[in-house]
């Protein structure tokens, strides 16, 4: 699910990794609180009525505020997404003032504090109603009731307009802050929001209350998807674009609403990333989707497609921007606006492997137009030729900077790496730690022991096996009583089908003793007592039928319940278990580690650190000494023949000579005699001869091949059977 950034307005499906990575977010509690921002889940149950004229105290902010029947559906929700973001900037406020350890990154309680108070216009309206409160207690009271009613409701729209002219003054520095130089890949989506919040400006109460009666008629839905809460507060005129910032907004707005279109009917656009004019571009990013995803995509593919297709839109978004014949793909072929692309993600200083992404992409991309184009497409074959080479050469260009990347990633696992003592120290500590806990589940079963055993049972298997986190997550208790009847001389194996690299090694493996099967054994006999226990599908159940999404979170917190250094998650646990088979174990050995680890050793051996000690290191420093040890060679000294001893020719058996009849001696038995003789005086190979053996009865006659082709001319014509005249 895409969300907004409440620092830079962006669009992403990893806020928190993006508030982490790119704001440097190391605050849990900032972050905790930015992120509850888009998801509204903040507790405002307490607090004062915001609706004028009300202000009342409640507990219950949700139920009073359906109490209050002149407001329509739509500005209850704002009034309570206004309540959620004040709640949540007073956080922000009061958690700056504590000044925490982990120092705060984010500045939206400074940015906003004094949006509506600091005002000019509302401190213009606050000067007004102090004059005309000093003014009221001089004016000549009226007894006609009739006055009376008059002055309140003047008193009222008075108070109406003044809270929209803050609100749009609020407005105005949101929509000018959100045009400062956002990126080109959600120009079109940034420009749509905008567009789409700008309606045509009422004029008065009675233009807010025709909307308000309109939108109940209509019965729109709470929140647009992609529409932001906070610009659909009241209907207000647009504001005017600085001089400076009216060029890429009109390329923007050109690019993504036709200039017949209105803005109140361009919402419908907003959900593609190119408007309804230009159907080729969703259609065919749609069907490489598909294509992508397959007939059964699996949720880790669609995830994975997800990000293919977000940095295809990136690319597609950066080279359409200002173009008018987007149906035709005429804009792919402009080899400086991709070279320029590129250049764009360098300095949006994204990490190399991921740019390495981004152009392997877009490879798979145009080769998918190239093979399977759209109808609308006028790229010839040429074209398309050198929009490969192109980005083949731009891949080839980032290989180098990407190889880099990986060193500096394998000296930094180098100072990750756990001992063997700490690894010890883990096993030990964890298998005297989970029969407690296990004791006290069976006296009162509660969340905090449940957490507890799941952690420690984790860290305590992963410790032996190095799996990753996915192997236990997915582990069901179905595949868990399968090993309980194929169990062999006290050896009960768990076989784990669903696994990240289940494709490659088929199921994943626990070897477990009958110690540590009964630790499993015993916590599955407490889950009835357990919340989300009494049909669970997954060992490490939680009270949604999901898997545990949480599980490195419990191996920490049990990690640093035992007191060990550092605090490491399943990766480093896994990595550093492969390094110490590399270096301890015989390559057979180590090969049936990583079979049983469902990893391949060339993996191990291109990403893995390779820590050597200090007797390794001896060893290593002794064969290059070895390596310039002895006398030197000269280049033009002569090289010692070696002569090659020959292999002795084994001697020619002659055949037995067949048998003759007593006929007259023929020329054929001298020919004989002088085969034999040759044969008998050394060991050069005769000549093979073709032996000739002759019939019983008939002599041995050598004929010349000239006579042969008339003797069979003669022997056709015998065979002819006799003319009869």
């Amino acid at each position: 699910m895409v969300v907004d950034c409440p620092i830079c307005y962006r669009g992403y499906s990893q806020l928190s990794q993006h508030l982490r990575v790119s704001h440097g977010v190391r605050n849990k509690e900032e972050r905790k609180l930015l992120l509850s921002i888009p998801s509204g889940r903040v507790d405002v149950r307490k607090g004062t009525c915001p609706v004028l004229g009300c202000g009342k105290a409640t507990a219950r902010m949700d139920r009073h505020l359906k109490a209050h029947t002149e407001l329509t559906s739509r500005a209850r929700s704002q009034a309570m997404d206004s309540l959620k973001r004040k709640k949540i900037l007073a956080d922000l406020a009061k958690l700056r003032a504590s000044d925490p350890a982990i120092p705060m990154s984010s500045m939206l309680d400074l940015n906003e504090a004094g949006d509506i108070g600091d005002d000019p216009v509302c401190a213009l309206g606050d000067e007004e109603e102090q004059q005309e409160g000093q003014q009221q207690p001089t004016a000549t009271p009226c007894d006609n009731p009739r006055c009376w009613a008059a002055q309140e409701d003047l008193r009222k729209q008075v108070e109406i307009l003044t809270d929209s002219l803050c609100k749009l003054s609020r407005r105005f520095r949101l929509l000018k802050r959100r045009c400062l130089g956002p990126p080109s890949s959600h120009l079109s989506r940034v420009a749509g929001k905008l567009l789409a919040s700008c309606r045509a400006p009422g004029i008065g109460a009675a233009a807010v209350a025709a909307e308000e009666e309109e939108d109940e008629d209509d019965n729109e839905p709470l929140a647009q998807p992609l529409q932001d809460p906070e610009l659909e507060l009241e209907p207000e005129p647009e504001p005017e674009p600085e001089p400076g910032a009216t060029s890429s907004a009109a390329a923007v707005a050109t690019a993504v609403v036709p200039a017949t279109a209105s803005p109140s009917t361009s919402c419908s656009s907003v959900a593609y990333p190119f408007p309804d004019y230009v159907p080729a571009l969703n259609v065919l990013i749609e069907e490489f989707r598909g294509h992508q995803e397959g007939a059964d995509p699996g949720p880790r593919l669609v995830n994975n497609v997800a990000s293919k297709v977000f940095r295809i839109k990136n690319f597609v978004g950066y080279m359409a921007a200002g173009q008018t014949d987007l149906a035709s793909l005429g804009f792919l072929n402009q080899t400086a606006r991709m070279r320029s692309w590129l250049n764009s993600l360098n300095q949006a200083k994204i990490a190399e492997p991921t740019i390495h992404h981004y152009l392997k992409n877009v490879a798979q991309f145009l080769a998918y137009v190239a093979e399977t184009p759209p109808p609308t497409s006028r790229l010839s074959r040429t074209v398309m030729v050198g929009l490969n080479r192109e980005i083949k050469n731009m891949i080839r260009s980032v290989r180098r900077r990407v190889v880099m990347h990986e060193v500096k990633v394998k000296q930094a696992k180098e100072g990750r790496l756990i001992s063997k003592t700490t690894l010890r120290q883990c096993l030990a500590k964890a298998k005297v730690a989970i029969p407690k806990i296990l004791a006290r589940l069976c006296q009162s079963p509660n969340r905090n022991d449940q957490w507890s055993f799941y952690g420690h049972l984790t860290a305590y298997f992963a410790c032996i096996y190095g799996h990753r986190s996915g192997v236990f997550q997915n582990m069901t208790i179905q595949e868990v009583e399968a090993a309980r009847k194929n169990s062999k001389d006290g050896c009960y194996v768990i076989n784990i089908s669903t696994h990240k690299t289940n494709q490659a090694f088929g199921a994943a493996q626990l070897a477990l003793n009958e110690e540590e099967f009964e630790w499993m054994t015993g916590f599955l006999e407490l889950r009835p007592y357990m919340v989300g226990g009494a049909d669970p599908t997954y060992f490490f159940f939680t009270s949604k039928p999901s898997s545990c999404k949480n599980l490195n979170q419990y191996f920490q917190d049990a990690w640093a319940g035992m007191g060990l250094p550092g605090t490491p998650n399943f990766t480093e646990i896994r990595t550093s278990i492969a390094t110490h088979a590399k270096n301890t174990h015989n390559p057979g050995d180590r090969h049936k580690v990583s079979q049983f680890m469902c990893h391949d050793t060339s993996t191990a051996d291109r990403f893995y650190a390779l820590n050597l000690d200090a007797t390794q290191a001896r060893e290593h420093r002794r064969l290059f000494e070895a390596a310039v040890e002895g006398e030197d060679t000269t280049p033009g000294s002569p090289e010692k023949k070696v002569r090659k001893r020959k292999r002795p020719t084994k001697p020619i058996r002659t055949t037995r000579p067949a048998r003759r009849t007593p006929a007259s001696p023929s020329p054929s038995d001298s020919h004989e005699e002088e085969v034999d003789s040759a044969a008998s005086k050394g060991p050069t190979t005769p000549k093979k001869r073709r032996v000739l053996t002759p019939r019983k009865g008939y002599p041995l006659v050598l004929i010349s091949p000239l006579k042969t082709q008339t003797l069979r001319i003669l022997a056709k014509r015998q065979r002819k059977p006799p003319k009869f005249f």
